[in-house]
């Protein structure tokens, strides 16, 4: 026997594309949070929160983004809001600030749909 065993070339293989996949998707929430500014973002009513977020060429935002009290990029401290879209839908939990960095409450999305706040 040449010591050739099938059984663990397939497990090496199947552990590489694991890691694969997974550094993949760790660079991407590693991205920083794009600044509302760089986003097209729609709000139903007067909701703070964004109901959904395009790119600036029109295509569904994937990622991080956050908003600031002032409008600026900076200071990142005064964040208004920060949380997560996928496909240009909000998903997971979004922060919402009453002032500079004082937490007033957290909503929770689900496919793009409110489902919990927690204040």
């Amino acid at each position: 026997m040449n010591g050739y065993r099938p059984a663990m070339s397939v497990r090496i293989a199947c552990l590489i594309a694991l890691s694969v996949a997974i550094s993949g998707c760790s660079k991407a929430t590693d991205a920083p949070a794009l600044h509302a500014s760089e986003l097209k973002l729609e709000t139903k009513g007067r909701d703070v929160l964004p109901s959904h977020a395009l790119t600036r060429d029109g295509q569904p935002y994937t990622g991080k983004a956050y908003d600031t009290f002032f409008g600026d990029k900076e200071p990142k401290k005064c964040t208004e809001w920060e949380g997560s879209f996928n496909k240009g839908l909000p998903i997971g939990e979004f922060r919402l600030y009453a002032t500079c960095e004082v937490l007033d409450s957290i909503w929770n999305y689900q496919g793009g749909k409110w489902v919990k706040a927690q204040r």
